[in-house]
């Protein structure tokens, strides 16, 4: 298995982008989402980008750091943290969720699954143990009232 501390979830997104691209090209897939509809991809991709950065800013606002292998300072639980506890997360499984259906092939429409899939079985599971750690019983009950996705 590999190590969370080193292993970053850009490195996993890097990792299923590439072999998107390698399946796509070598296979050829036919789209299977038309033109006009693959164009909501884009309003997709663009409201989890912004979702993304104001969850990262309220990080930075709070003096935490945003790489989920360096020592967090604080507990965030406004905006988006107020109804999830990955917004950033979320956010970015949106982006790439739009580019999937943008492009509108079953390579590029199966990463974001996968992605989730990673996140929720071994990055978040591994990020919340050093949160209970660091922050105890007001880390638990954070987590108590506010859920892991939405």
């Amino acid at each position: 298995m590999f190590d969370p501390q080193k292993f970053r979830p850009p490195h996993v997104v890097l990792i299923l982008i590439t072999s998107a691209t390698i399946l796509h090209i070598l296979l050829k897939p036919l789209k299977i989402i038309p033109s006009p509809y693959h164009w909501f991809g884009l309003i997709d991709g663009v409201f989890g980008f912004a979702l993304m950065m104001w969850a990262h800013q309220l990080f930075v606002k709070g003096g935490t750091p945003v790489r989920h292998n360096e020592q967090p300072m604080t507990i965030v639980t406004q905006g988006p943290y107020k109804y999830s506890r990955n917004p950033m997360y979320i956010g970015g499984l949106v982006m790439l969720g739009g580019m999937a259906v943008f492009i509108g092939t079953r390579p590029f429409l199966l990463f974001p699954f996968m992605l989730f899939i990673v996140l929720d079985r071994v990055f978040i599971p591994w990020e919340e143990q050093r949160m209970t750690e660091l922050f105890g019983e007001e880390f638990r009950q954070y987590c108590e009232s506010v859920p892991r996705w939405l």
